[in-house]
């Protein structure tokens, strides 16, 4: 499982949720993760424009691994866990393809976790 390439050149993404634990199955749309982009890293503005989104999952699969947690700064493309078909699944070889994941953009939410850097 990695970091969609919606993190366009030269910015970096912030996780801002992890909604999935190691041992947990997943179906085509539970929600994997939440992150923002502050395209403001890369041009300039007044009012930084940060977007939000959710990746979930687009196929069944069970969680093996979690590597990201909410307050990383990643680059895409970056590994965020491993999803396998079994839940006993080795992680010792390399997955043979990526795990299928859908993004859609969310509202920010005082949940997520720079909410908890402004108080």
């Amino acid at each position: 499982m990695r970091l969609p390439s919606i993190v366009i050149e030269g910015a970096t993404a912030l996780i801002e949720a992890v909604h999935v634990r190691p041992g947990d199955r997943v179906t085509r749309g539970t929600p994997l993760f939440d992150f923002s982009v502050d395209l403001g890293a890369i041009v300039g503005h007044l009012c930084p424009p940060i977007t939000c989104h959710r990746a979930v999952a687009h196929e069944d699969g069970h969680v093996l691994s979690v590597i990201a947690a909410p307050g990383a700064v990643l680059e895409a493309n970056s590994e965020l866990g491993l999803v396998g078909s079994a839940p006993d699944e080795s992680t010792d070889a390399p997955p043979t393809r990526a795990f299928r994941i859908l993004v859609a953009g969310v509202v920010w939410r005082p949940e997520m976790w720079s909410a908890s850097q402004l108080a």
